[in-house]
């Protein structure tokens, strides 16, 4: 520190601001009160303090600053290599885009019953081997596959463990595959 009355020093914004805190302030107006080497190196001390945690801030503002900006620039260059083709437009002046186009089938599938959803099986093969499972596995398929279901909501619609139902619907997937294999 050149000194603490120099002009360099006064007009230095850290400086000041670090006075303004009621640490700063408190121990200035101790060493302008009492001169002596161990205030000053108090304030010196504090100062030093506060001067590293201001970089550290800065440090961190700039970094946390500097990686925002590289990855919006890295997720722009993705999102330019990569064009969500379904959003462009087909036809300008309709407005009409690919996503528009697309058959929505859930209106079909919400149209089958599930209390009979082994009849709506066309394929023979697999209707066949359906009937070898047991009740449970059965209940396990249809959740899983015609209703989309995850093992966790499975488990709580039937009771059991979530371990329960990937183990039955592995145990059914082998039984039709063995099945299946056997025709």
């Amino acid at each position: 520190m050149k000194g603490l009355c120099s002009l360099e020093t006064v007009q230095n914004r850290l400086f000041n601001a670090f006075i303004r805190s009621e640490k700063g302030e408190q121990l200035l107006k101790m060493y302008l009160s009492q001169p002596s080497n161990e205030n000053l190196e108090r304030l010196d001390e504090a100062f030093k303090i506060y001067y590293l945690k201001i970089k550290t801030f800065l440090y961190f503002s700039k970094t946390i600053s500097f990686e925002a900006k590289h990855f919006d620039k890295k997720r722009r260059k993705i999102a330019d290599r990569f064009l969500v083709i379904l959003d462009s437009p087909i036809d300008e002046e309709e407005n009409i885009t690919m996503k528009d186009m697309i058959a929505d089938y859930s209106q079909y599938v919400s149209n089958i019953s599930l209390e009979n959803w082994e009849d709506n099986i066309t394929n023979e093969v697999i209707r066949n081997s359906i009937k070898v499972l047991t009740k449970r596995q059965k209940e396990v398929i249809k959740y899983s596959f015609f209703q989309n279901m995850r093992d966790k909501e499975i488990a709580d619609k039937l009771g059991i463990s979530q371990q329960a139902v990937s183990k039955t619907k592995k145990l059914a997937l082998n039984k039709l595959r063995r099945q299946w294999c056997n025709e």
